[in-house]
Order: C-alpha cells, then structure tokens, then sequence
C-alpha cells in the first residue's frame, strides 16, 4: 500500500481509512519487531542467559482504539440510560467498579410539563362550569327571581 512510502492516497478505492490503515500498520510492522524482541529476550536472555525455560517474556499488545471517540460514546450512552457507569468502565478497562455505579441515569434538562398538574387545573374548571350549570337552573325553576326580590322587600319593611 502507498501509504508505507509516505503516499497519503484518499477515498476508499484507492486507499484506506485511517483505522485501517492503523490496524495494517499494526499487524504488519509493530506486532513483527514485537514477535522479534520478544523471541529475543526469551532465548537469548531467559533461556540460555538464565538457563529458565519456564518463564516467557511477552510485551504488552498495542492498544489502537481511540480512546477519546470510545469514552465520548460510552458518556452519551449513560447520559441516555443506556449503558451504567460500571459498565462503561468494563468497557473501557478503567479497573473495578464502584460502588452505585450500577444504576441508570438520564440526564434531562427538560421540566416536566406533566399531565397532573393539567388535570387538576382541568377537574377545576369542569367542577366551576358544573357550579354554573347548577346555578343558572336553579335561576330558570320557577320564580327564583320574584322570590329573591320578594326577601329583599320584606326585609325592607
């Protein structure tokens, strides 16, 4: 591929992406020198040096993912009740989970406009409009008017 000598070709016909560039590059070069030095400590150093076959030197593999991208993910993952902190912690390799992190958080901004209080206003109205109705028949029955000016005569008197 072009980009071992430095050609930086685009698109992904004539070249790669930069993961997989990374993971060529990895496998192709890294893990061979890594194979060359391990295979170097174990018989030149423990083996023959030491005279121990029951040891075996390896280095630590090369970690390529982007960290940055994969914690990004795992915040807006928790922020979306979809994943709890332990669990991101596992995923990422940050060591032993703590204690309460194996709850579900949202985090929300929004204030809840809930039903509830809707309901209520609505159980006031209906209940003011009824209060009304109530009212206004018992005005039309008979001579409710007369009657009440006929109180207010008498109390005159």
């Amino acid at each position: 591929p072009g980009y071992r000598i430095g050609l930086n070709i685009e698109g992904r016909l004539g070249g790669t992406n930069i993961r997989e560039s990374t993971e060529i590059y990895k496998n192709g070069v890294v893990e061979p020198l890594q194979e060359d030095i391990e295979d170097m400590v174990n018989h030149k150093i423990i083996e023959q040096g030491l005279h121990c076959e029951s040891y075996k030197f390896k280095l630590n593999d090369l970690d390529i993912r982007d960290v940055d991208a994969e914690s990004k993910r795992c915040v807006r993952l928790i922020n979306a009740a979809t994943m709890t902190p332990n669990q991101a912690r596992n995923k990422l390799g940050l060591g032993r989970p703590y204690i309460g992190g194996n709850k579900y958080y949202m985090k929300s901004g929004l204030e809840e406009v809930g039903e509830e209080e809707l309901e209520k206003r609505e159980d006031k109205f209906i209940k003011a409009m009824e209060d009304l109705q109530e009212g206004i028949s018992k005005l039309a029955e008979g001579d409710f008017l007369k009657e009440a000016g006929k109180d207010e005569r008498e109390s005159k008197d």
